[in-house]
């Protein structure tokens, strides 16, 4: 059964994805060590839904039964799109609250996920989106239909709006140290966008040697992403009293 895997993909999927799945929940751990209100468990949501995504590819990786892998490739798909909805979410919740305006329900919060949620499944539904079998050698292969429907989710409900919000947030700080460490976060958002796309492009290109330089460049960009995006928001949320 796990014949199919090469040793560097071995090394790809189990050490050095291993990694970012500790790294990932550790970070979560901190983050609502820090404290358990509903923003944190927002902003906490994308590293624990990545993490767990990883879990998934670990699983499917050794495997060699066609429907099984499509599923659980899916669901890796899924939630790496899908968790990124709780960083748009907990960017509008905190400026909100900086703004001192209870205009953001929990109703409202909920709605955008739930939409976000149905058109991320809405990927399911692209007439073979993804191919993943032994032609492939089991790495997932997407089409461009398949491509441009993730590259659009991640790209105009997703990353467009973290920019703008990030920005209004920027403007409401008046403490310049702030501001500095705001500035990190926001590079950590470049970053890991840079990363996601770059991740389902190589699976459009289907290229060995972009896969590498994808995985290589992947660790850099996950890794100092994630840790910028948590240093430069964690200090942020201490100042606002009134956020729950």
């Amino acid at each position: 059964m796990i014949e199919q895997m090469s040793n560097v993909r071995f090394v790809q999927v189990y050490i050095v994805q291993g990694l970012v799945f500790l790294f990932f929940f550790f970070i979560a751990y901190r983050i609502l060590k820090h404290n358990r209100k509903r923003i944190n468990y927002y902003f906490c949501g994308w590293y624990v839904g990545v993490a767990i995504a990883n879990i998934f590819n670990f699983i499917y990786a050794p495997l060699t039964d066609e429907l099984i892998v499509f599923s659980l490739n899916f669901i890796t798909n899924f939630l790496i799109t899908f968790s990124s909805i709780f960083i748009v979410v907990f960017e509008i919740y905190f400026l909100s609250n900086l703004k001192e305006e209870r205009k953001f329900s929990t109703k409202s919060q909920y709605l955008i996920i739930s939409i976000y949620g149905i058109l991320c499944f809405c990927m399911i539904l692209i007439p073979n989106g993804v191919t993943i079998n032994e032609n492939t050698n089991w790495k997932p292969v997407f089409t461009l239909p398949f491509f441009i429907y993730i590259f659009s989710l991640l790209t105009f409900i997703i990353f467009i709006p973290l920019l703008y919000f990030s920005y209004q947030i920027f403007k409401e700080f008046k403490d310049e140290q702030l501001k500095k460490k705001w500035k990190y976060y926001i590079v950590g958002i470049c970053f890991i966008y840079t990363l996601t796309i770059m991740t389902f492009f190589s699976n459009l290109l289907n290229n060995e040697g972009f896969r590498q330089v994808t995985a290589l460049v992947g660790l850099t960009l996950i890794v100092f992403g994630a840790l910028l995006m948590y240093y430069g928001a964690i200090s942020n949320l201490k100042r606002p009293k009134k956020i729950n």
